[in-house]
């Protein structure tokens, strides 16, 4: 079973709502409860899950790729034209990743 926040906070001596905020620097906070969140999840090995967080947020930040069926990994790795267009996904969402 996967550390969860609600761990990381009885392990921290904080609310669950203290530690989310701590996560994404929502609000300030002393640095003695930062570092005990922070320790707390350290020590845990708290790992973020994102499915979770993509259905609270409603952001997956994913992106989906339609090829035809003929399109087989050759094709991806050899074909200029489609080189380009990953390049260019890769590019805009991972290099420069989206703003909101």
């Amino acid at each position: 079973m996967s550390i969860t926040v609600i761990d990381v906070a009885k392990a921290a001596g904080v609310s669950r709502t203290t530690v989310s905020n701590v996560f994404n620097n929502r609000a300030k906070f002393s640095e003695e409860t930062r570092n005990a969140v922070l320790t707390a999840a350290k020590n845990l090995g708290y790992k973020p899950n994102l499915a979770a967080k993509s259905l609270i947020t409603n952001k997956s930040r994913l992106v989906g790729m339609i090829l035809p069926s003929y399109v087989d990994i050759n094709t991806l790795t050899n074909s200029p034209f489609y080189n380009i267009i990953i390049d260019s996904v890769y590019w805009c969402c991972v290099m420069k990743p989206i703003t909101t």
